[in-house]
């Protein structure tokens, strides 16, 4: 009999939120990560409205800014901007969000092991997992990576600026593949640009 019902290699918020679930399940859970949490990933932070109504729990412990304009544009010219009654978005930090869901996972009963590499299919586990990302171990020795289109981002915090408060703005396609953003915070904004590579 395996050691574990489930085996899941990658604690970003898709491993930590199944390992979550499948542990308030009554499942033998083990989650592992490469990195030791907190870790900072290049990610603008904003978690959707609809995606945050799915979580099994609230992250408003981790939440800096509640989003409720987007103001967005297609390569510098066209440019729309809606407002809604309630939440579009919720801004965070992965730092904050990642740790968050992990320790969330941990208190549920998943196993959860920090800074160690794992070979997906040596693990004494029934089901295998693979939250770690195209980039990541699983998909690679498990040979689902080869039709992977790889992107790239860049990111960066400034100071707080007042013209951003309550309001995202997205402006789509200004590379290839991909957009630029830029994301309030508590005490910055986050500006970024990501697409194909």
């Amino acid at each position: 009999m395996a050691t574990y019902d489930v085996a899941i290699v990658g604690a970003g918020p898709a491993g930590s939120t199944a390992a979550y679930r499948l542990a308030t399940a009554g499942a033998r859970v083990l989650l592992l990560d490469k990195a030791t949490f907190p870790r900072d990933k290049p990610c603008g932070g904003g978690v959707t409205g609809r995606a945050a109504r799915l979580l099994p729990f609230s992250i408003e412990p981790v939440v800096e800014a509640v989003i409720e304009r987007l103001d967005c544009g297609l390569r510098y010219r066209h440019r729309f901007s809606r407002s809604a009654r309630g939440p579009i978005a919720y801004m965070t930090q992965r730092r904050l969000l990642d740790h968050f869901l992990l320790r969330k996972a941990a208190g549920a009963g998943a196993e959860v092991r920090e800074g160690e590499t794992v070979d997906p299919t040596a693990l004494d586990a029934r089901i295998v997992i693979g939250a770690d990302g195209c980039n990541g171990s699983s998909a690679k020795q498990l040979e689902l990576a080869e039709n992977v289109v790889h992107g790239v981002a860049l990111e960066a915090n400034y100071p707080h600026e007042p013209r951003f408060a309550g309001a995202m703005v997205v402006e789509i396609a200004v590379i290839r593949g991909g957009y630029g953003w830029i994301f309030p915070k508590g005490d910055h904004v986050n500006v970024g640009v990501g697409g194909n590579a």
